[in-house]
C-alpha cells in the first residue's frame, strides 16, 4: 500500500502532496513537500514541483491518537457544552437547510467549492489557535484548546460519515489478505480545505478491484475508527504501522469520490498507453493494449443497454461513440502486431510475436461485434423515441388548447360573455378528453419508456385541471347571474312577501350550480396529484357560488317573514287566537332562518378575508335589509298575537291570562324601542298594539296570594311530619307560585307611574312580604328535611365504606345548606327591603304585621342551623367512608404487588383524614353547633385516622411485596445486582412499615376498636416477610451467578476462576443458613416482626437450592483442576518438562480426587 498525493477540483487550489510506501523503503519524496496543480476537474495533472509551504502540525502527534473510536471517552461527551456549540456547523445541518440530493452531495465540492466540512475545520483551527493564545495555561481543571479542539473535530467527522452514509455514497469492505492491492495519497480540496487520505490507485489483485473501489475515493475508518487529521509523514509511519500490524480480516471504511467512475477508466487507459509498443515482445505490450480496448469497450456496452432501457439517447450515443474510439485503437494495435511477424527485429520471439498477433486480431473482432451490437442497439432506440415523440407533442398540444379554453373561458366569465365562455368550456372538455385519449394510446402500447408515460400522463393531469377550472368558472357564472335575477325581482330595501311573485324565489338554476361546483370540487379533493392552484381555483369558485346561493336564501326567508306578519295581523282583527300565534311562530322562524344566514355568511367571510371569493357590496346590502326585515315581521307578528290573547282573555273574564298578555306586551315594546335591527314602522305598530291592550287590574289578588302562600305552608309542614316528601314539595311550589305573583303586583303597585293610595300601597306590601316569608319557610323546611334525611344516608354509606354513596349523600346535603342559607340571606335583605319601601311610600305596617314578619324571619333561620350542622356530619361521614375506601384499595394493590397503586390509596386515605380532622376541628370552634354534632365529629376524625394508618401500611407491604418479586425474578436471570436491588426495597419497605406500626402502638387511640390493631399488626408482619424472602433470594441468585461462573470456567479450563466462583457459591449458601438462624431472633424481638410458617418453607427451599448451587459450582472447580492439569501435564510431557508434568498430574489427581469426594 502507497500513501501519496491529493487532487484538488478547482483550478486554484493548491493540493500538499506526501509520499510513503509500505514495504518500509523511504520514498525520494518523503522528506520533500511536493504540490500539484490540477486543471479544472481533470484527475490527471502537471507533474509535482518541489514546495516548502505545507504548514507544520502543531503539538507532538501520538499514535493512539491517529484513529479515534466513536465510543470512547470523547464520543461520550459530544453532547456536551462543546458539541452543542458547534451544532450550527455540523455538515447534516448544511446538507439539510439546503435540501440537497444525493447527486448534489457526491458532487458536494462542484455545487459548494469547499464543503461545509472543510469550512467547519477551518473554524476549528482558527479557534484553536486564537484560545491558545489568550488562555495560556488556564486550562489545568477543565479540556484544553487541544482537546476540545480534538473533540469538535471527531463529532464533525462523524456527523460527516453519517450523512454521507445516508446519502447512499459510503461502503465497507472487509479484507482478508495481507496485500491490500491499491494505493493511498494524503490529499485536500484547495489551500485550506482539509487533509484527508485519497485512493490514488487500485490494483487487479486487490479484492475490492474493479467494481467495488475505485481511484478518488476517501479511506475514512480503520476496524470502525476515524482517521482523524492526517498531518505529515510521521503521522503516515504510525498509520501504515497500524494498518500493517493489525490482524486480518480488516474492516476499512470508504466514501465515494466525486469522480470515480472516470477515474477508473482513466486509469484503466493509462495502463494500457503504458504497455504500447516496447521492444520486449515477451511482455505481449500490444496485447495489453488490446485487451483494454476490448474491456474498455464492453464496459461502455453496459452503459448503451442501460440507456435502451431508461431511453436515454445522449447517453447512449455517446457511449456508442466510445466504443468505436475502442474500435479504432485496436484496429491499430492489430496492425502493429501483423507488421513484427516477419520483422528482424523480433525474430528471437517468433512465437509470442505470432500469439499476439492471434490476441490482438481476437480482440478486435471483440471490439468489431460489441461495435455492431451497440450500433443495433443504439438504432432502435433512437427510432422507438422518435416514435414516442408523438404521443408526447400530441398530448402537450392538447394541454396547451385546454389552457387557452380555459383562460378563454374565465375572461368570458369575468365580462358576463355567456355564449362564449359556454363554448370555451366546451373546448377545454373536448382538450381534456383528447389528452386522456393519448394517455390511454400509451398506456395500450405498454412499451413506451418511463418518461414518455410520465410526460404524457403529466399532460393529461393539466389538461383535466384545465378543464375543471373552466367549468368551474361556469358554475360561478351561472350562480351569479341567476342570483342578480332574485335581487332585480325580489331584493333590496323593498323586500316582498313569497305570495307576491313565485317566480322570485325560483332557486333552482343556483341548486343546480351549486351542486356542479360541490361534485367538482369533491372530484379535486379526492385527487391527491392535483395542483394547489386548481385546488384553489375551484375552492374560491364554490364559494362563490355557494355566497350567492346564500343571498337568495336571507331574501326568501324575509318574504316569508313578512307574509307571516301580515297573517297574524288579519287573526288579531278578529280575533282568532289560534291563527295569530300559528303565524307568530312562522314569523318566528323565518327571522331566526334569515339571520342564521347571514351570520354565517358574516363569520364566513372573517374566516376567509384573503380568499378572491369575497361578498361584494351590493350581496352585504342585501343581507342586512333581509335580516332586519324579517326581524321587525317577527316582532310585530308576536306583538299582534299578544293582542289577540288579551282580547281572548278579557273576552273569557280571565284575569290572569290577561295580565300576562300585558306583561309580556309590555316587555316587547320596551325591548324594541332601543333595537337598531328594527325598523320604525315596525316600533310604532308594536307600540299601538301594547297601548290598545292595557287595561286595569285587579288589586284585590293580593290577599288571594298571601292566603295561598300561608295555606301551601302549613300543608309542607304536615306532609313532612308525616313523611310525604312528594306532597311537601309540591305544597312549596303553591308557596313559591303565590308568592311570586304576589311580589309582581306589589312591584307594579309601587312604580311611580300608577296612582295608587297608601292604604291599597300598604296592604299589597303586607300581602307580599307575607307571601314571600311564607314560602321561604316552606322552602327552608323542606331543604332542612333533606339534608337531615342526606346526613342519615352518608352515616350509613361510611359505615359500609362506600365512598361514592357517601360522597353523593354529603354534597346532597351541603347543597340543601347553601340553597337554606341563600334563602335566610335572601330573607333577611327583602325585610330590609320591606322597611325602605314602606318608609318611601307611606304605606305604614301595623306593630302585628311587624311581629308577624319577625316570628316567619327566625323560622327560616332555623332551618338554615339545621341543616348547616347536617352538612358538616355529612362532611365528615363522607372523609370516613373516602378512608375506608382507600384502605381497602390499597389491600387489593397489596395482592396485586402494584405499589404504586397502594401509595396512590394511601395518599388518598391520608387526605381523607386530614379533611376529617379538619371538618372537627371547625365544628368544635363553631358556637352555633350542638354538643352532640361536635361529639360525632371526633368519632369520624378518629375512625378515619385508623383507616389512613392501615392504608399506610398497606403501602409499605406493597413496597415490600414489590422489592420481592424483583429479587425472585433476578434469580431466574441470575442478576445479582437486580437480585441485591430488590432485596434493599423491600428492607426500606419493612422499615417504614415498622416505624408506622410503633407509631400506631405508641399513640393512644381512643375509639379505634381491637381488629383495625390486629390488622395493623398483621400487615407488618407481612411486609417484614416480604423482606426476608427478598433476602433469600438475593442470596439465592448470587450462589446461582456463581455457579455458572464456575462451569464458565470449568469449560474454559481456568480451575483459578472456578475456585473463585466456587467461595461465591460457599459465601451465598452461609448467607441463607444465617438468615434462617435469624428468624427466631426476629420472632423473640417482636411480635409483630415474628416469621409465618409458609415464610420458613420458602427459605428452607432457598437454602436447599442455593447449597445445590453451590455442590454444582464445587463441581465445576474440581472438573476445572483435573482438566487444567490433564492440559498442563500434557504440554509439560511434550516439552520433556518432567518436574512440571508431574505437578500438573498431581493438580489434575486432585480434581478427580475432590470430584470423587463431592
Amino acid at each position: 500500500m502507497e500513501v501519496g498525493v491529493s487532487f484538488s477540483p478547482g483550478p486554484h487550489a493548491r493540493p500538499y502532496v506526501y509520499s510513503l510506501t509500505s514495504h518500509g523503503e523511504q520514498s525520494p519524496l518523503q522528506k520533500k513537500l511536493l504540490e500539484r496543480r490540477l486543471s479544472g476537474n481533470s484527475f490527471r495533472g502537471v507533474p509535482p514541483t518541489v514546495s516548502s509551504s505545507l504548514p507544520q502540525a502543531r503539538g507532538t502527534m501520538e499514535d493512539e491518537k491517529i484513529l479515534h473510536s466513536p465510543t470512547g471517552r470523547g464520543a461520550a461527551r459530544m453532547g456536551d457544552e462543546s458539541g452543542d456549540a458547534i451544532a450550527h456547523a455540523l455538515p447534516s445541518k448544511f446538507y439539510k437547510d439546503r435540501r440537497a440530493s444525493r447527486d448534489e452531495i457526491r458532487k458536494r465540492h462542484e455545487k459548494y467549492g469547499y464543503d461545509p466540512l472543510d469550512r467547519a475545520l477551518q473554524s476549528e483551527k482558527l479557534e484553536l489557535e486564537k484560545k491558545k493564545t489568550m488562555f495560556g495555561g488556564m486550562f489545568e481543571k477543565k479540556r484544553t484548546p487541544q482537546e476540545e479542539y480534538e473533540q469538535n473535530v471527531k463529532r464533525l467527522l462523524r456527523d460527516h460519515l453519517d450523512t454521507m452514509e445516508k446519502a447512499g455514497i459510503v461502503f465497507h469492505h472487509t479484507f482478508t489478505k495481507d496485500r491490500l492491492g491499491f494505493h493511498v495519497l494524503i490529499a485536500k480540496y484547495g489551500e485550506e480545505g482539509r487533509h484527508f487520505v485519497l485512493v490514488d490507485e487500485t490494483k487487479p489483485h486487490c479484492e475490492a478491484y474493479p467494481s467495488v473501489l475505485k481511484p478518488t475515493d476517501e479511506l475514512i475508518e480503520v476496524n470502525g475508527k476515524l482517521i482523524m487529521d492526517p498531518k505529515d509523514g510521521k503521522w503516515f509511519d504510525a498509520l501504515l504501522k497500524q494498518i500493517s500490524e493489525s490482524k486480518r480480516p480488516l474492516k476499512l471504511t470508504f466514501i465515494h469520490g466525486e469522480r470515480r467512475d472516470e477515474a477508473f477508466l482513466e486509469q484503466e487507459e493509462r495502463r494500457g498507453m503504458r504497455s504500447v509498443d516496447r521492444p520486449d515482445a515477451s511482455k505481449s505490450p500490444l496485447r495489453g493494449e488490446a485487451e483494454q480496448c476490448a474491456r474498455i469497450a464492453k464496459l461502455k456496452l453496459e452503459e448503451v443497454k442501460g440507456a435502451a432501457l431508461s431511453g436515454d439517447g445522449p447517453l447512449a450515443e455517446a457511449a456508442k461513440a466510445k466504443i468505436d474510439e475502442q474500435v479504432s485503437t485496436c484496429d491499430g494495435v492489430a496492425i502493429d502486431a501483423s507488421k513484427r511477424v516477419g520483422d528482424d527485429r523480433y525474430a528471437a520471439h517468433v512465437k509470442e510475436v505470432e500469439e499476439t498477433k492471434r490476441v490482438t486480431t481476437e480482440k478486435l473482432d471483440e471490439c468489431k461485434a460489441v461495435a455492431a451490437e451497440a450500433r443495433a442497439l443504439v438504432k432502435s432506440l433512437l427510432a422507438k423515441l422518435a416514435d414516442e415523440e408523438s404521443f408526447v407533442d400530441d398530448a402537450e398540444r392538447f394541454l396547451k388548447a385546454a389552457k387557452d379554453a380555459r383562460i378563454e373561458a374565465e375572461d368570458a366569465a369575468n365580462k358576463g360573455h355567456e355564449q362564449t365562455l359556454r363554448s370555451a368550456v366546451a373546448d377545454a372538455v373536448a382538450a381534456a378528453e383528447g389528452a386522456e385519449k393519448v394517455e390511454k394510446e400509451v398506456d395500450e402500447k405498454g412499451d413506451c419508456f418511463a418518461a414518455t408515460v410520465q410526460a404524457v400522463k403529466t399532460a393529461a393531469k393539466k389538461a383535466a385541471e384545465e378543464r375543471d377550472r373552466a367549468e368551474a368558472a361556469q358554475c360561478k357564472f351561472d350562480a351569479h347571474k341567476a342570483t342578480q335575477l332574485i335581487l332585480n325581482k325580489g331584493g333590496g330595501e323593498n323586500v316582498r312577501a313569497a305570495s307576491d311573485d313565485d317566480e322570485v324565489f325560483d332557486a333552482s338554476d343556483l341548486d343546480d350550480a351549486l351542486a356542479r361546483i360541490a361534485a367538482l370540487r369533491n372530484r379535486v379533493r379526492g385527487d391527491p396529484n392535483a395542483s394547489e392552484e386548481t385546488r384553489r381555483a375551484i375552492d374560491d369558485a364554490y364559494v362563490a357560488v355557494q355566497r350567492d346561493r346564500e343571498v337568495a336564501k336571507a331574501i326568501e326567508h324575509a318574504a316569508s317573514a313578512k307574509a307571516a306578519r301580515k297573517r297574524a295581523e288579519d287573526a288579531a282583527e278578529k280575533p282568532d287566537l289560534r291563527a295569530a300565534l300559528e303565524a307568530a311562530a312562522d314569523a318566528k322562524e323565518a327571522a331566526d332562518l334569515a339571520k342564521s344566514v347571514v351570520l354565517a355568511a358574516i363569520n364566513e367571510e372573517e374566516d376567509d378575508s384573503k380568499s378572491e371569493a369575497v361578498y361584494d357590496d351590493s350581496h352585504k346590502s342585501t343581507f342586512l335589509d333581509a335580516a332586519k326585515s324579517a326581524k321587525s315581521d317577527h316582532q310585530v307578528a308576536e306583538a299582534a298575537a299578544l293582542a289577540a290573547a288579551a282580547s281572548k282573555a278579557r273576552d273569557d273574564d280571565d284575569p290572569r291570562e290577561l295580565e300576562d298578555a300585558l306583561r309580556r306586551l309590555q316587555s316587547l315594546r320596551d325591548r324594541t324601542r332601543g333595537d337598531p335591527e328594527i325598523t320604525e314602522e315596525a316600533r310604532r305598530a308594536i307600540a299601538d298594539y301594547a297601548r290598545s291592550a292595557t287595561d286595569d287590574k285587579n288589586l284585590s289578588e293580593a290577599a288571594k296570594h298571601a292566603d295561598e302562600a300561608t295555606r301551601a305552608r302549613e300543608a309542607v309542614e304536615r306532609a313532612l311530619a308525616e313523611d310525604r316528601p312528594t306532597d311537601a314539595r309540591l305544597e312549596a311550589n303553591k308557596a313559591a307560585t303565590a308568592a311570586d305573583q304576589a311580589r309582581k303586583l306589589r312591584d307594579e303597585v309601587l312604580r311611580e307611574t300608577c296612582d295608587y293610595g297608601a292604604g291599597t300601597k300598604a296592604a299589597v306590601l303586607v300581602a307580599a312580604s307575607t307571601a314571600r316569608d311564607e314560602r321561604d319557610t316552606a322552602e327552608a323546611a323542606l331543604l332542612a328535611a333533606a339534608a337531615r334525611e342526606g346526613r342519615e344516608d352518608a352515616d350509613a354509606a361510611a359505615k359500609r365504606g362506600d365512598v361514592d354513596a357517601a360522597r353523593s349523600a354529603a354534597e346532597k346535603v351541603a347543597d340543601a345548606s347553601a340553597k337554606v342559607g341563600s334563602i335566610f340571606a335572601a330573607a333577611q335583605q327583602e325585610a330590609a327591603k320591606d322597611a325602605a319601601d314602606e318608609e318611601n311610600h307611606g304605606a305604614k305596617r301595623s306593630d302585628a304585621d311587624m311581629d308577624a314578619a319577625a316570628a316567619r324571619l327566625a323560622a327560616v333561620g332555623s332551618h338554615a342551623t339545621s341543616a348547616a350542622e347536617d352538612a358538616a356530619l355529612a362532611e365528615g361521614a363522607a372523609a370516613v367512608a373516602a378512608a375506608k375506601d382507600a384502605r381497602r384499595r390499597a389491600e387489593d394493590a397489596v395482592k396485586k404487588r402494584d405499589a404504586a397503586l397502594a401509595a396512590a390509596a394511601a395518599s388518598d386515605a391520608s387526605r381523607a383524614a386530614a379533611k376529617a380532622r379538619k371538618e372537627e376541628a371547625s365544628a368544635a370552634s363553631s358556637s352555633a353547633y350542638s354538643d352532640a354534632t361536635k361529639g360525632t365529629m371526633l368519632d369520624y376524625a378518629r375512625a378515619a385516622e385508623a383507616e389512613a394508618t392501615l392504608a399506610t401500611l398497606a403501602r409499605h407491604e406493597a413496597a415490600a411485596a414489590a422489592g420481592r418479586k424483583k429479587a425472585e425474578d433476578a434469580v431466574v436471570e441470575a442478576n445479582l445486582s437486580k437480585a441485591e436491588a430488590g432485596a434493599a426495597e423491600a428492607k426500606e419497605a419493612r422499615a417504614e412499615a415498622a416505624e408506622a406500626s410503633a407509631k400506631f402502638f405508641g399513640a393512644a387511640k381512643e375509639g379505634v376498636d381491637d381488629e383495625a390493631k390486629k390488622d395493623v399488626a398483621l400487615a407488618a408482619g407481612r411486609a417484614a416477610d416480604h423482606h426476608r424472602l427478598a433476602e433469600a433470594a438475593k442470596f439465592e441468585a448470587a450462589s446461582k451467578a456463581a455457579r455458572k461462573a464456575a462451569q464458565k470456567a470449568a469449560d474454559e479450563g481456568d480451575p483459578s476462576k472456578a475456585e473463585h466462583a466456587s467461595n461465591d457459591a460457599v459465601a451465598a449458601e452461609l448467607g441463607v443458613v444465617q438468615l434462617l438462624g435469624s428468624l427466631e431472633e426476629d420472632a423473640a424481638a417482636s411480635s409483630v416482626a415474628a416469621c409465618s410458617a409458609e415464610t420458613k418453607r420458602e427459605m428452607a427451599a432457598v437454602a436447599a437450592r442455593t447449597t445445590e448451587d453451590r455442590q454444582l459450582a464445587d463441581a465445576a472447580k474440581f472438573s476445572a483442576m483435573a482438566a487444567a492439569g490433564r492440559r498442563d501435564a500434557e504440554r509439560a510431557a511434550k516439552d520433556e518438562n518432567f518436574e512440571a508434568a508431574a505437578a500438573a498430574a498431581s493438580d489434575a489427581l486432585a480434581g478427580e480426587e475432590g470430584l470423587v469426594e463431592l
